[in-house]
């Protein structure tokens, strides 16, 4: 999905679904260099396994294992969730978009592949990656620097958001 999304960001803006592909894999790809790096590092720190890899069920060994969050779950929910925050306006994309999510997510419970909270925490970690790409276009993301004058001094304010 990374490459498609890198491609798709790649894309001129000639016509109207050209320009809602490249959009799309504009916010896509910035949302896997968020979730992905946050993902590696949950999937080491709850260290759980796969249904099948142990008998007695879920177990939950911090740093023996790499499977408490389903990376498949975060890698293509970002691209539906992606559809959907483009479309917010149209319903008709919007919703299936989450619907697409979130079974595409279930498939990795159903095939027994993860455990139900491995793919809710990885569906959470997609959305989180997802709305943080969007959330930052409403912010002015600049630094500025003000003089500040008081009564026992003065001195230089610095802000930066990112």
């Amino acid at each position: 999905m990374v490459p498609v999304a890198l491609l798709a960001a790649s894309v001129n803006y000639i016509g109207y679904r050209t320009r809602q592909l490249a959009t799309g894999g504009a916010k896509t790809s910035p949302s896997y260099v968020t979730g992905l790096p946050a993902m590696w590092l949950m999937q080491a720190v709850t260290g759980a396994s796969r249904p099948d890899e142990t008998p007695e069920g879920s177990v939950w060994r911090p740093f023996n294992d790499g499977n408490g969050v389903s990376g498949p779950c975060l890698c293509r929910r970002c691209a539906f969730l992606t559809i959907a925050y483009i479309n917010q306006d149209n319903n008709y994309i919007k919703y299936p978009a989450y619907l697409a999510s979130m079974a595409a997510a279930w498939s990795r419970v159903n095939d027994d592949k993860h455990f139900p909270s491995q793919v809710v925490l990885g569906w959470y970690m997609a959305w989180e990656s997802v709305d943080a790409m969007f959330e930052k276009d409403k912010y002015n993301q600049d630094v500025t620097l003000k003089p500040m004058v008081g009564l026992d001094g003065f001195g230089l304010v610095a802000k930066g958001s990112w």
